[in-house]
């Protein structure tokens, strides 16, 4: 870090006339120098062999019972049951009368 934060100080009294580009491209020189940009490879992952499209379904469906339970808000929500047990409570109207 001691040599960073040297030559950052050195980059900025070589600049003559305080400029924001004569700044900007000061700082740029300092950081390609210390941590240059580099290009990275992310492969791909598989797909999980257990999310079938039925499981897709029931989490839009689930999603889909928590947004609108939240849209009521706390005035129709009771306080005494957790944001899972009134999700599922949704859920289950939503089955039931096949939203």
């Amino acid at each position: 870090m001691d040599i960073f934060t040297s030559d950052i100080d050195t980059s900025l009294t070589q600049i003559e006339c305080m400029t924001y580009v004569a700044l900007k491209d000061s700082i740029k020189d300092t950081l390609d120098k210390h941590a240059a940009e580099r290009e990275i490879s992310v492969k791909p992952r598989k797909p999980a062999p257990w999310i079938t499209p039925a499981v897709k379904a029931a989490k839009q469906k689930q999603r889909q019972a928590e947004r609108q339970c939240r849209s009521w808000g706390p005035k129709y929500t009771e306080t005494s049951t957790s944001t899972t047990e009134r999700t599922q409570k949704v859920f289950l109207l939503q089955k039931r009368d096949n939203i």
